[in-house]
């Protein structure tokens, strides 16, 4: 697995207990990008993440495209976009007006 071995620097320097929005972790036993116990670390960091393992089917969750898609569209109907801005309305008042000053960022 010597052609993953930067994996293991991926992401160590974000800080996922900044995020504040609803997040769904999904990963695969056998997905090495990122490692398993990884991604699992990640959702434990992200306040409030819930994590959903898939027994196999690699990167692409091979398999498992039912089952992802009923729990993506659970937690969408959960978190929907009025409950999540007026949740970070009452946690952030002050934010209300103002710009972004970065792009958000996105990962695997």
């Amino acid at each position: 697995m010597m052609m993953y071995g930067f994996l293991s620097e991926l992401n160590r320097d974000y800080s996922f207990e900044k995020i504040t929005c609803p997040t769904l972790v999904i990963h695969a036993f056998d997905d090495p990008m990122p490692p398993f116990e990884k991604a699992k670390q990640i959702a434990a960091n992200i306040p409030g993440s819930e994590f959903m393992p898939i027994a196999s089917g690699g990167h692409l969750l091979i398999g498992f495209q039912d089952k992802v898609s009923k729990k993506i569209s659970q937690f969408i109907k959960e978190h929907n976009a009025t409950n999540v801005i007026q949740e970070q309305i009452s946690k952030e008042p002050e934010r209300r007006n103002t710009k972004l000053s970065e792009p958000p960022t996105f990962f695997y």
